[in-house]
């Protein structure tokens, strides 16, 4: 497939156009083939569930860094009792400095800085998060518009990557 259009846009511009992607032929495959249930699904806004928002805030901080993970989350970093009126002034002090980025818990912050140790400490994914970052393809295969976001694209070194999260490894 020739790249005919390649484009540096928001996460959020990629998803909101109807050209078919990866993750969507993967849904008109589950729904059996069925496009037209498939484009109606699309009409349905997405509202993210905590382990996608997750996900997006460990894909942040490995391939952004700290400095772009921090205009967007903000981490409890310490155990709150939001039962106690000092965990409730706690609790209402960090959303206070959250104001428009996401206020991960205690127990999130700790999943998300274990899952970044672990991967900083891992030479081979570094060194496969080392690329254009988050770059949009656009082009069109058999006379149909298609699109990737790859996570990571090393066009000198001929690779791309992905970073994956999931709940559970079964």
């Amino acid at each position: 497939m020739n790249l005919v259009n390649t484009k540096d846009e928001t996460n959020e511009v990629y998803h909101s156009n109807d050209i078919i992607s990866a993750s969507g032929l993967k849904q008109i495959y589950q729904l059996k083939g069925d496009i037209n249930q498939y484009l109606q699904l699309k009409k349905i806004p997405y509202e993210p569930n905590i382990n996608f928002i997750v996900g997006t805030a460990i894909h942040t901080l490995c391939l952004e860094g700290r400095s772009k993970f921090d205009k967007n989350y903000l981490s409890i970093t310490e155990k709150i009792d939001g039962r106690t009126k000092e965990g409730k002034s706690a609790m209402a002090n960090y959303k206070e400095v959250a104001k428009e980025r996401h206020l991960f818990n205690y127990a999130e912050h700790e999943i998300i800085e274990n899952i970044y140790s672990n991967f900083r400490a891992n030479k081979q994914a570094v060194d496969y998060c080392n690329g254009t970052i988050e770059l949009s393809h656009y082009s069109k295969l058999e006379n149909i518009d298609v699109k990737v976001r790859p996570d990571c694209i090393n066009t000198e070194k001929k690779f791309i990557s992905d970073i994956k999260t999931t709940i559970s490894a079964t």
